[in-house]
């Protein structure tokens, strides 16, 4: 006997958008209906591959509506109603296919299209903000505040610029020339950023690895991997930096 489920009602017991009741027969059912359980297991293993290579980009909220998308798009299917055995037979077939077909789309688009990769790259490991708690109310700190507010609004040339400021007035702030040369290099203006970070790699503040590792983005940023597998391999193991510099490298 034919299943009066569609894949749509699949996808939605595996997305937990079934009420109470429609949940209990679909369990129901899916305890006893062996055709059932290969399409939902069919369903499950191709989100579960979308899952694992784009939960680490997306969060939880556009995750659950990118499945949901995929849903629409691949897995929707006509109520069949009564029909005839040989009528049911073929569309079984047919929906079987496409629920394949699919599967397999979602997967080759993921390795042909790689979100993680390139910019996109840069971008998840570049990410950071800036945070200053200083209250004292002195130029340097209203500089810094200022700073902070346009770093963490992602407007980074503001930034760069009032950190400039700090920077000049204390060469020894360590805390402004790594955000400086952060900001520099979110800019493009990498040549710059690097010499902000090669200052600070060879000294002895907390920023010392960080800047290690911030020094190799700024050649990813610039497409140069090789420079950057470099800097990564140089951040030194047991330093805050250290594991994501080991992720980046398996990454590239």
């Amino acid at each position: 006997m034919k299943s009066k489920y569609t894949m749509d009602d699949i996808a939605r017991y595996a997305e937990g958008l079934m009420e109470t009741e429609e949940l209990q027969d679909f369990e129901a059912a899916l305890a006893t209906d062996a055709d059932l359980q290969e399409q939902y297991k069919l369903y499950t293993e191709a989100e579960g591959k979308l899952t694992q290579h784009i939960a680490a980009e997306k969060g939880e909220e556009e995750l659950r509506l990118t499945l949901q998308g995929m849903r629409k798009e691949f897995f929707s299917a006509p109520v069949i109603g009564n029909t005839s055995p040989v009528r049911a037979k073929v569309v079984k077939l047919m929906w079987r296919k496409v629920a394949l077909t699919a599967a397999a789309a979602i997967l080759v688009a993921l390795f042909i299209w790689q979100p993680w990769q390139g910019e996109d790259l840069y971008t998840k490991y570049a990410a950071t903000e800036m945070v200053s708690s200083v209250e004292r109310g002195t130029h340097t700190d209203s500089l810094l505040a200022n700073a902070t507010k346009a770093f963490n609004a992602k407007e980074f040339t503001s930034a760069a610029t009032y950190l400039y400021e700090v920077v000049e007035a204390q060469p020894e702030n360590s805390f402004a020339r790594f955000y400086y040369g952060v900001s520099l290099m979110q800019t493009g203006k990498t040549d710059l950023a690097r010499g902000a970070f090669t200052a600070l790699s060879k000294g002895s503040s907390a920023f010392r690895d960080e800047a290690v590792f911030y020094m190799g983005l700024s050649y990813l940023k610039d497409n140069d991997k090789e420079n950057c597998k470099k800097w990564l391999q140089q951040v030194p193991a047991g330093s805050g930096s250290y594991e994501k510099a080991q992720q980046l490298l398996k990454d590239l």
